[in-house]
């Protein structure tokens, strides 16, 4: 059997733009402040924040071209390992292959799960509690997206509550603590009092 000492099993990277190389998603300046005080920067930087405001059309292609890009890695690395240990006998050794080949497609899909929110943190929440079905390395790995989700900034949280009532949150809310009880993959939790 060949020997795997020179295969890698780093993500790839993504190909380099071609031609227009369209860079409005990562030029393009956000809009100014909500009117309400965000939390401390220093406790900003203890968490991993998700920064959705403002996403365009541009970003959601950008994300489609990351998700396609990342499956394509993932389905050669799988052929790569199935074709190389295709006449190696059952053992240690070929075990080893498969496990390192799983936990390192697990650990890219998690953190572009986490990169891409919504949808893809609920397909790997669902993944997470498949033990027996998935490898372990995929569980495991999955398992983090059920409670340690990064949370959004609160001056998005703020331009949300803005948009979808139409005021602002300092006219709806008396108080409002900036600090997220919880944070799950489609909504975040605020303690606050209403003025009413």
């Amino acid at each position: 059997h060949a020997p795997l000492a020179t295969t890698t099993w780093q993500y790839e990277p993504e190909p380099p733009k071609r031609g227009l190389g369209f860079a409005c998603c990562t030029v393009r300046q956000k809009p100014g402040s909500v009117e309400m005080p965000g939390p401390r920067e220093e406790e900003q930087e203890k968490k991993v924040i998700w920064d959705t405001a403002d996403l365009t059309w541009w970003d959601f292609q950008r994300r489609r071209w990351k998700t396609l890009w990342l499956m394509r890695t993932v389905y050669f690395r799988y052929k790569s390992v199935q074709e190389s240990t295709e006449g190696w006998p059952e053992g240690p050794e070929r075990e080893k292959v498969w496990v390192d080949c799983h936990t390192v497609s697990a650990r890219e899909l998690r953190i572009h799960a986490e990169e891409a929110k919504g949808l893809f943190i609920k397909a790997g929440q669902v993944m997470s509690a498949m033990v027996g079905t998935l490898p372990d390395a995929f569980t495991s790995e999955f398992l983090s997206l059920t409670d340690h989700l990064p949370v959004s900034r609160i001056e998005e949280v703020y331009r949300i509550i803005q948009r979808t009532f139409r005021q602002p949150p300092k006219v709806i809310f008396s108080e409002f603590d900036p600090e997220p009880l919880a944070s799950a993959s489609i909504a975040q939790v605020h303690r606050a009092r209403l003025r009413s």
